[in-house]
């Protein structure tokens, strides 16, 4: 199975991030864990793709 730590992403130079959710649901279901995604999406796009 392919995810974020393939190694064609680390031969294309691109940038990747795994963020472990523990005993949530594909749909995150609970708000904690929802947050901590989104927060992490937030953080992830300002390293490696800044506004402006």
């Amino acid at each position: 199975m392919s995810g974020p730590t393939d190694p064609t992403l680390r031969h294309a130079g691109k940038p990747a991030q795994l963020i472990s959710l523990p005993h949530e649901d594909h749909w995150l279901s609970h708000s904690a864990t929802r947050e901590k995604m989104l927060e992490a999406i937030v953080n992830f796009l300002e390293r490696n793709d800044p506004p402006g």
